[in-house]
This record gives structure tokens, sequence and C-alpha cells, in this order.
């Protein structure tokens, strides 16, 4: 880089309903950037199915591999965080923990930005502060459409990124051609 050029990394949000296959998306992105060689880090959720059912959601530390239950289906007569799951706040704690700890790296991988922190600002709140610090060439950041504006407005809030959208439509497992 040359004269007044600065450095700033890429923010790809990549967009999708529930069950539209964000995480699917992720996992070949992480692929191929680990066959290119790169550094990948952050959090993976990937849904536990039984039957076809989404019945609950792991995290993944990207760093370790370590996985832990995030979440259950909610029973009818319990009190929950959102309407359909039930989250066990200590490996929210746990994931939030692994994300303080996320380093210098090529690729910032959360997945996914919900309600939890959008709204309440509760659950990884860390990542406002591992995005602020800048200390990875591009992250992929997983969020429903209905939650969009808040994180876009959340990431100008954090400093000067080069954001991108990838939208995942609802029953297709896609994977854009571009390189992640």
């Amino acid at each position: 880089m040359t004269g007044n050029v600065q450095f700033r990394p890429r923010i790809r949000l990549v967009v999708g309903a529930r069950d539209a296959g964000k995480t699917r998306w992720c996992e070949r992105a992480i692929a191929g950037l680990r066959a290119a060689g790169h550094e990948v880090r952050g959090l993976l959720s990937p849904g536990v199915f039984v039957a076809g059912r989404k019945v609950a959601i792991r995290v993944r530390n990207l760093r370790s591999g370590e996985e832990r239950l995030l979440a259950t289906r909610r029973s009818q007569s319990r009190e929950i965080i959102t309407n359909l799951w039930e989250f066990d706040e200590a490996v929210l704690s746990w994931a939030d923990a692994r994300l303080r700890e996320v380093g210098r790296c090529h690729t910032l991988v959360v997945d996914e930005l919900g309600p939890i922190e959008l709204q309440d600002n509760r659950g990884w709140t860390s990542v406002w502060l591992v995005l602020s610090n800048g200390m990875f060439e591009q992250a992929i950041l997983t969020v429903r459409p209905a939650l969009l504006a808040s994180l876009e407005d959340r990431i100008k809030q954090l400093g000067e990124f080069d954001t991108e959208t990838v939208s995942v439509p609802k029953g297709k497992d896609t994977h854009d051609s571009s390189s992640p």
C-alpha cells in the first residue's frame, strides 16, 4: 500500500431467514479459506437435526474445534429468551469468552448475531470489541433479514470497514461463486 491508502478490514454480512443455510454457507467458506492456508477463528452455530427437524443448536469454537450445546427447542411451559429456543447462559458466556481470545487472524466468523446481541445487548457482546480492534482481514457475520439494519448501524459505530452483503435465499443451499 502506498500514499494515503489505509487498510480497512472487510466485513461480509451473510443474510438469510431461519434455516436458509447461513451456517452451511459459512462451513463451505471456512473449508475454502483453510484449504488456502488462512487462519479462521470465531464461532459457528450448527444445528442439531433429528428426523429432519432442528432440535438444538451447538456452538463451535473455530480455533480449537470444541463444541458445546448452546440452545434447545423450548418446551411449551418454560420461560425463554427467544420464542423458539432456550439458551444456556453458561454456554453463551463460554462462547463470548472465546471471542475475546480470538486475536489476530485472517478471517473472523460469528454465526449468528441475533436478537440476544442486537436487541438485548447480551450474549456474544465481545464481538463489538473484536470488530473494533480490526485484527482480521475479513469478518463473516451471519444475521437474519429483520436484524440486518440493526447490525449495519452497530458496525458503522465501530469504525471504517468495507462491507458486503450476501443473501442466502430460504430453501436454497447456495454459496456464491466469489471467493470468501
